[in-house]
């Protein structure tokens, strides 16, 4: 009894792919927007307390938005396209 060959095993796209790129992208805008909105509101009810506390999470969420987009998060997701690309037949 012979056992006919199979197919190839293809990767499954990557999560973003599946999903569409544009989700991280909306969760970053509504994560800073969010912030900017109570920001302003902080402000303009002359609330100091409120308003340092803000300042300091709005710098620490803008920084994490920033290294998703441009730090490891990125490299990741380059260094998986490079994967993929080496174990593609035509590569």
């Amino acid at each position: 009894m012979t056992i006919p060959p199979q197919p190839p095993v293809t990767p499954a796209p990557p999560l973003a792919a599946a999903v569409g790129q544009w989700s991280p992208l909306t969760v970053s805008v509504l994560a800073l927007l969010t912030f900017v909105v109570a920001l302003g509101i902080a402000f303009f009810l002359k609330n100091d307390t409120m308003l340092n506390v803000l300042v300091g999470v709005a710098g620490a969420n803008a920084t994490t938005v920033v290294n998703f987009w441009l730090g490891s998060s990125a490299g990741s997701q380059k260094k998986d396209e490079a994967i993929a690309r080496m174990r593609s037949p035509g590569a």
